[in-house]
């Protein structure tokens, strides 16, 4: 049995694991669920992406832990898995925290704003206003931490904390963030040009580029 990672370019999720397996040249077939979606929604009746399963049959789901998994399993040697997760008790919870933020609630929240312009939610021009407010108060704590911590979210260089915020991030820089907010968020815009080159992450990002223009609202 090929391990097999299961993944939708429709999702944001998926995004990190499936570059970390191919920065990590791990022997794992990424799956889309759509060429499989009989079998995997038989498999996975919650139908969640990512997904991995080894050879055995082991299983394991949920970015965290799957990004996790891949960088103990993948990494050179323990120096770049400390690096990665963290060097000490306290850093490494500081990296499951903004891990944890980025996929749940801030995530969410970006999906709120950005959902209704690509289709993802209908459109409703007051809920939209409503969900912008709630999604400025997440990126002022991007922009807050990244300022003080001189462009990175955990200790002086880029960790998982900021590879799995930047996937999380792509949402917003490819569908909605236009110029404008781009001068009103310098910081992170600038911490999310640095992160999407970094080796781990940068075959995906490689050939995307910054809106030039917001998307109109739906008609």
């Amino acid at each position: 049995m090929t391990a097999t990672l299961y993944y939708s370019p429709k999702f944001i999720r998926p995004i990190v694991p499936c570059a970390l397996a191919q920065h990590f040249k791990l022997d794992v077939k990424c799956v889309d669920i759509a060429d499989v979606e009989k079998e995997f929604s038989k498999e996975f009746p919650l139908q969640l992406v990512p997904t991995f399963v080894d050879e055995s049959g082991w299983e394991l789901s949920e970015e965290i832990a799957i990004n996790n998994y891949f960088i103990k399993t993948g990494a050179k040697d323990e120096n770049e898995v400390k690096s990665l997760l963290g060097w000490c008790h306290k850093t490494e919870s500081e990296v499951l925290r903004w891990e944890s933020l980025a996929v749940s609630d801030f995530l969410n929240r970006e999906i709120d704003v950005v959902g209704p312009f690509i289709g993802l939610l209908p459109y409703n021009a007051e809920a939209v206003a409503a969900a912008e407010k709630k999604l400025a108060i997440f990126l002022d704590i991007y922009e807050k931490q990244l300022t003080k911590n001189n462009g990175f979210l955990v200790g002086d260089h880029i960790t998982l904390a900021d590879l799995s915020t930047a996937g999380c991030f792509f949402l917003g820089f490819n569908f909605y963030n236009d110029p404008a907010w781009r001068a009103q968020y310098p910081t992170i815009t600038a911490w999310y040009e640095n992160v999407t080159k970094s080796p781990y992450v940068a075959d995906f990002f490689k050939d995307k580029k910054f809106l030039a223009k917001k998307p109109a609202p739906p008609s």
